[in-house]
């Protein structure tokens, strides 16, 4: 049995705002999303319980340092009664996360609804035609351009005829070439740097240039689930936040969580 531990100090707590797309749930859970449904979303809420803004509903009232058992304290009610570590609570109060709902955990956040511009929040229809669009979660953040190139046979098999492929428009080598030129200063060491790495590239890589919501996690997301299959070329600094994936506090969340 593991026994309670202080969460590793961070000399800056991050902020943990990410929805619960796939890419974010699949790195929490990984495996079978099918069959991790249930744990990934519970992970998700979890976190947002420790690290999520100040205005996020589940947020807790944590120090910097703290054990699994305050953090239990508070996030369950009557948790030193109907939450020791092993045994499952039974239905005890309507107002314990225990007794949440996975849809009622992921219905579209107040803090999203509190973001959006102006005094009316966005209908679906709405959301729906500006994510086909411009690449990304966020609506309400600028677009810039994004050029990636992409193996050619993961473009086949995971752009080429699905939903995206409308979005990502393939453009030559030489094009690319254009757009490094015309996005970067002349002569820079940046540019020659970038136009090296085009060139020494496979012949047979794929390039993409979509639109994409700027500082959007659900790209960043995507963008490393894909991993190796995917190079940034522009825009040359794309900073990726990967904080939770060196953060040692899920592992111990997530090897209690069933009990819940």
């Amino acid at each position: 049995m593991i026994q309670p531990q202080a969460a590793t100090p961070m000399t800056k707590r991050e902020v943990f705002n990410y929805p619960p797309t796939v890419e974010v749930l699949k790195l929490l859970t990984p495996g079978s999303l099918k069959q991790n449904l249930a744990k990934g979303i519970r992970l998700w809420v979890i976190l947002r319980s420790i690290y999520g803004d100040d205005t996020d509903e589940v947020k807790l009232e944590l120090g910097e340092e703290f054990t699994f058992l305050q953090w239990r304290d508070l996030f369950f009610v009557d948790a030193k009664k109907q939450h020791l570590r092993d045994k499952s609570p039974t239905l005890h109060d309507e107002d314990c996360h225990c007794c949440t709902k996975l849809t009622d955990d992921i219905n579209i956040p107040k803090s999203f609804l509190d973001k959006c511009h102006g005094n009316y929040p966005p209908t679906p229809d709405d959301i729906k035609e500006k994510m086909s669009l411009v690449w990304g979660f966020d609506i309400y953040k600028p677009q810039e351009l994004l050029l990636l190139r992409f193996d050619q046979y993961f473009y086949g098999n995971y752009i080429q005829g699905t939903e995206r492929d409308e979005m990502f428009k393939k453009i030559s080598r030489q094009q690319v070439e254009k757009f490094v030129r015309a996005y970067t200063a002349t002569a820079s060491p940046e540019q020659k740097k970038l136009l090296l790495a085009v060139q020494s590239r496979s012949e047979n890589d794929v390039y993409c240039k979509v639109d994409y919501r700027v500082n959007d996690n659900n790209i960043v997301m995507r963008l490393r689930a894909w991993g190796p299959n995917v190079e940034v070329i522009l825009p040359a600094v794309f900073s990726l936040w990967y904080w939770f994936l060196n953060n040692v506090t899920v592992n111990v969340f997530a090897s209690w969580f069933c009990f819940w």
